[in-house]
């Protein structure tokens, strides 16, 4: 204590406990704060400890959309190259459907000291009108025009 304070100090024995009771109210009181304040510390660092999980939740969240995003495009880009691309005769599956010919030629090939001569026969025109029965009547109807609609 600072020796002003201390010559300062009443003598009477009454106004000093009433003094001290003050002050060991304040002390209560100041104490209680404390307390109430370290609680509301330690609620804090609970919800900031609860805010971040959210946080690595959510940008867990993030990254797994944006990987689901990749994806579609992926195959949007794909089924567009499909659909629009230039289409070929390269297909996997369709390579045996030409081996047969290939084969055929081999064959041909092996067996060409028998020379044989196949004619073809030449192509008729098909087509055309079915001519009518005989037994239907025909009349001859001629339309003239006059020497005026002729000129």
């Amino acid at each position: 204590m600072d020796d002003m304070a201390v010559d300062n100090l009443p003598t009477d024995v009454e106004t000093l406990k009433s003094l001290l009771i003050k002050a060991l109210k304040e002390k209560q009181l100041l104490h209680q704060e404390y307390d109430s304040l370290t609680q509301q510390k330690n609620a804090l660092h609970q919800e900031k400890d609860a805010l971040f999980q959210e946080t690595d939740v959510l940008h867990k969240t993030i990254a797994d959309l944006q990987t689901l995003i990749n994806l579609y495009q992926e195959e949007k880009r794909l089924a567009t190259a499909r659909q629009f691309a230039a289409s070929s005769e390269k297909d996997p599956l369709q390579i045996p459907l030409f081996n047969e010919a290939e084969c055929g030629v081999e064959i041909a090939l092996e067996s060409d000291t028998e020379s044989t001569t196949t004619s073809v026969k030449g192509h008729q025109r098909r087509g055309g009108r079915k001519p009518l029965p005989d037994n239907l009547p025909r009349i001859q109807i001629i339309h003239d025009l006059t020497d005026e609609e002729k000129q």
